[in-house]
């Protein structure tokens, strides 16, 4: 897998050095598809979320799906908040038209512009930079975390198992920011939804 890195980073150097857009985590979780989605379109990749559905249990929980990548957005609406986000995919899942290129390019395309919308003010070296030492570190060792200036970026990925790579985001200033390496977690879970909520 770790051949894979230099590639897969080329893809999102444009994306990267660009302008960084809204603060993702001053909006609700409805957003999120939206934010990224314009942050991939500005660098002309054909990637894009949509969003499956939303629950509120009373926080709002959003999930978007692109391909074979999974987003879980947490957070609320009153005030706007986004306060947790869950990207998975597997990495080893053999498809037509998807092997392991694909997807970890597809997961630094997707980690990248969730940098954009909720790190604005970390400059554009450091997001690159912190891009490729997460990526570099989980390839090699299967974890890794670092901090950028407002999120803290914690990913698994578990090579020998079920082949998952889990990357979890969320705000520096948040109890929800809990190491996902120090708690062993591999895959999100979700609670039963109270009620579905379609805005």
């Amino acid at each position: 897998m770790r051949q894979i890195l230099p590639r897969a980073v080329f893809l999102t150097s444009l994306l990267l050095s660009g302008p960084a857009l809204a603060d993702l985590f001053g909006v609700s979780p409805y957003q999120y598809g939206l934010l990224v989605n314009e942050a991939l379109k500005q660098v002309g990749s054909e990637i894009r979320l949509h969003r499956n559905n939303c629950m509120e249990r009373p926080s709002v929980e959003c999930r978007f799906s692109s391909d074979r990548i999974v987003v879980l957005v947490q957070g609320q609406t009153h005030p706007p908040q986004t306060s947790r986000i869950v990207i998975e995919a597997d990495l080893m899942q053999d498809e037509a038209g998807g092997g392991p290129i694909q997807m970890v390019a597809g997961c630094v395309l997707m980690l990248g512009a969730t940098m954009v919308v909720v790190d604005p003010h970390l400059p554009a070296v450091r997001r690159v930079q912190l891009l490729s030492d997460l990526i570099t570190e989980v390839l090699d060792r299967g974890s890794s975390e670092n901090e950028g200036v407002n999120a803290r970026y914690t990913l698994v990925f578990d090579e020998a198992a079920s082949g998952m790579l889990n990357i979890v985001v969320t705000p520096l200033n948040s109890s929800t920011g809990d190491s996902l390496v120090d708690r062993g977690l591999r895959k999100s879970g979700t609670a039963a939804p109270r009620h579905w909520s379609h805005p």
